[in-house]
């Protein structure tokens, strides 16, 4: 939802969404890509609104949270087979035991909380839990949670505090639309600053197609000239 893709390129490749699957679809589809593209670029300013619909498929517990553990098993099996899983386990173990986290096991629903956190006891690998020990990336709230798995008392207790004192006070302030106000008051704050940057990048991305059409209007007389001669 934040790239743009050549399709030429996605055809040429057969990069498409897996099938039945309702979430995580993009994680899977991303990694092939970067994984199969040979370069692209990246502009540094917010061209995309993302709004949040409560009732979205997304933003709702069901049990397609599960899906995740099936699709970084997809994605785990891609690395081995292009036989780059080693030069980017890092990368790979940090976005699945985030994703395992904060889509899997906080957004689950009570009677399912107890399934997703035995999937992740038996997903964690060796090195899964050397990350959570040496990674400084990883957000406290997540490795306090890992840390718990393994009877870590101080990082059990401070998990504690935070699902049971910080997240319900987060939660009803969010049922009451709290969220959505603090998202209005940064828009309002932050619309003239993101202007600029729009028009920046425009003005970068206008330069960038106008430099391209130099360098293929050279390329094509540098062809005449040689047929030519």
């Amino acid at each position: 939802w934040m790239k743009l893709f050549n399709t030429r390129f996605l055809q040429e490749n057969h990069l498409l969404f897996p099938e039945k699957t309702l979430r995580f679809e993009d994680v899977e589809f991303g990694w092939k890509v970067f994984l199969s593209v040979g370069k692209f670029a990246v502009l540094p300013a917010p061209f995309y609104y993302y709004r949040l619909r409560f009732q979205s498929l997304s933003q709702t517990p069901r049990y397609s949270k599960f899906f995740s553990f099936d699709t970084f098993e997809s994605i785990k099996q891609e690395l081995v087979k292009r036989d780059v899983f080693e030069q980017y386990r890092k990368e790979y173990t940090r976005q699945k035991l985030h994703a395992f986290f904060f889509q899997c096991y906080e957004c689950a629903v009570s009677n399912l909380r107890r399934d997703v956190l035995r999937r992740i006891q038996e997903s964690m690998q060796p090195e899964d839990w050397e990350y959570v020990d040496s990674d400084a990336v990883m957000y406290d709230i997540a490795r306090n949670f890992y840390k718990s798995l393994r009877g870590d008392r101080k990082a059990s207790l401070q998990f504690g505090y935070y699902w049971y004192v910080k997240k319900p006070i987060r939660d009803f302030l969010a049922s009451l639309g709290a969220g959505v106000w603090k998202a209005r008051i940064n828009w309002w704050i932050g619309k003239r600053y993101c202007e600029d940057h729009v028009k920046l990048n425009r003005a970068l991305c206008n330069e960038i197609v106008s430099l391209q059409e130099e360098i293929l209007k050279l390329r094509s007389q540098g062809s005449a000239s040689q047929e030519s001669s």
